[in-house]
């Protein structure tokens, strides 16, 4: 499996801090610094149904007989983003 993400083309407003909110529902920018600073940008995604390792599993069973735990036909799970800031490489030339 592939996943590609694209990010439309995200302004700030430099006098301001750049405190734009993204379609992401994540706050882009806003970090303090001066007008060429680096900004890190960040994202949060889900991608369910999906593992890293390509483990699938398509039925669990717990057998444990003191708690008792139910067997469940089918099992859902998600993988989620860690952190990670990626600070861009200034396009303005200065």
């Amino acid at each position: 499996m592939r996943a590609e993400l694209g990010l439309p083309s995200v302004k700030g407003d430099d006098e301001q801090g750049g405190g734009m909110m993204g379609g992401f529902g994540g706050s882009m920018g806003g970090v303090g610094g001066g007008k060429g600073a680096k900004r890190p940008i960040s994202v949060k995604f889900e991608i369910p149904y999906f593992t890293t390792s390509g483990i699938q599993v398509r039925y669990l069973k717990i057998i444990e007989p003191k708690l008792q735990y139910p067997s469940l036909p089918w099992v859902r799970y998600i993988t989620q983003s860690g952190d990670i800031a990626v600070r861009l490489p200034d396009v303005t030339g200065v």
